[in-house]
């Protein structure tokens, strides 16, 4: 089980203050936007908000404090799929924004059309992650390391168990929830596979989401360091390829 603090309250003097942006991508092109806490100080996030008339087309990666990539550059995901995650549930223990630093978001749209799009962070100021912070030390507990597991492929029309590998860690980890978005999901069907064992057999995308949408994993899905996870996705659509994407929210087992 994650340890985490329940109950927490902010202290008097935090303030509500949530970084946001909102920038047009242009059709087949890509913006960065940088996202910082209030005054340059500390912030940690524990909820990516984004929206837009189509979260589908428009890929993102995210790279905090320069140099860690929760999502590389070189495999970014839908959108949707981080939307689809953050929709009613928070992580267990934020990513912070160190003082003076940033997250970089690189958003690439897919499509011909200039797409407006908006990306919100929640979580705690600077006196809010102190008094966490504290309160973890208090308790004696270690604070979670949250990391994100992803993937994203393309899934031709009319196709049956197309191979999606998802990213893996050098560390053991433990994923707590997950989310997948596609470009027309009820075509849509997934096996979740851990070292080719089904953990999830054949179900719609839509199943996927109704289970983690509002709730975690009664059974932790533990991923052992540089292990093989993978999606085998399948495409009803006679017509028409699809792109899929995978996130998953995990912690380092420590």
């Amino acid at each position: 089980m994650i340890p985490r603090i329940k109950n927490f309250t902010p202290p008097a003097d935090s303030y509500p203050y949530n970084p946001s942006k909102k920038v047009t991508v242009p059709g087949n092109d890509s913006v960065v936007l940088s996202l910082k806490g209030r005054g340059a100080n500390a912030f940690g996030f524990n909820r990516i908000l984004p929206f837009g008339s189509d979260l589908s087309v428009i890929e993102a990666s995210f790279t905090l404090n320069e140099d860690y990539n929760l999502i590389k550059a070189d495999t970014p995901i839908q959108l949707s799929a981080i939307r689809q995650l953050f929709l009613r549930k928070s992580l267990l223990a934020p990513f912070i924004i160190q003082q003076n630093n940033e997250l970089l978001v690189t958003l690439t749209n897919t499509s011909g059309t200039d797409q407006e799009v908006n990306i919100a962070l929640l979580g705690y100021d600077t006196p809010a992650l102190n008094k966490l912070i504290a309160a973890y030390d208090e308790k004696g507990i270690k604070r979670p390391t949250p990391v994100f597991l992803y993937a994203k492929g393309e899934v031709a029309a009319d196709s049956a168990n197309v191979s999606i590998p998802i990213s893996t860690k050098s560390v053991d980890v433990e994923i707590v929830r997950a989310a997948i978005k596609t470009d027309d999901d009820p075509d849509m069907s997934v096996t979740l596979q851990y070292f080719n064992e089904a953990i999830k057999n054949q179900v719609f995308v839509q199943q996927f989401n109704d289970e983690y949408e509002d709730a975690y994993s009664i059974v932790p899905i533990r991923v052992g360091g540089n292990s093989p996870l993978r999606l085998l996705a399948s495409n009803t659509d006679q017509a028409n390829a699809n792109t899929l994407s995978f996130i998953g929210e995990a912690y380092v087992i420590e």
